[in-house]
């Protein structure tokens, strides 16, 4: 971490576990849209693609389905976590070496405006489920698990994790895969959330904490 106060880098925690982003959809339904089993892997065309599918299987009858996941809430992590990785894929970066913001910055706010408005619009044309503006941590599991959702993005692999004992659908019907290639082509990085415990100097037990 960075010491603002000796303005040098140093260790102050220990990590004892971290987690990254995952994508997970109903290859199944899919399937049954009759959509094959290729996921495009350009920017554009990938989120094409769901979109599609949601609209091909509204067209089958199943009107209940929302092609993305994808969390609006002020209220989850989870909604922080895929947007700053949206950011990372636009290339934005919001924090300089030394951690502060750069939201400020004329340049960097006008993308953000940007990438937010394309955020937000998946959810503004009905891509998204209605309720998506309240969920919590746990809702866009659940709501994918429920099938309300044809894919979801969750910065665990909690979802699948879930359905081990289930076989059929955690074999046949259920797939995992990484992020499409960012906007401008290049091969997507990943943020890492690091969990990890840390002892303040003013803790009033920090030998017990140890």
């Amino acid at each position: 971490m960075y010491n603002n106060i000796e303005s040098k880098f140093s260790n102050y925690a220990v990590p004892i576990m971290q987690q990254s982003i995952h994508i997970h959809y109903w290859l199944d339904l899919i399937c049954e849209a009759g959509l094959g089993e290729e996921i495009p892997q350009n920017w554009d065309e990938f989120w094409q693609f769901w979109q599609k599918a949601q609209k091909v299987l509204t067209q089958q009858s199943n009107n209940n389905i929302y092609s993305l996941g994808l969390p609006m809430s002020i209220y989850g992590s989870d909604t922080y976590f895929i947007f700053e990785q949206i950011l990372e894929a636009n290339n934005l970066q919001i924090l300089d070496k030394q951690g502060k913001l750069q939201v400020n910055k004329p340049a960097v706010r006008e993308k953000i405006i940007e990438i937010l408005d394309w955020y937000t619009n998946l959810y503004k044309n009905g891509y998204v489920p209605p309720n998506a503006v309240d969920w919590l941590n746990y809702d866009n599991n659940t709501n994918f698990l429920n099938h309300n959702t044809l894919m979801t993005i969750n910065p665990s692999m909690s979802i699948p994790a879930s359905q081990q004992e289930d076989e059929e659908i955690y074999l046949n019907q259920m797939r995992t895969i990484q992020f499409p290639n960012n906007p401008n082509g290049r091969e997507p990085r990943y943020l890492v959330s690091v969990k990890q415990p840390v002892i303040f100097t003013s803790s009033p037990n920090p030998e017990l904490a140890k």
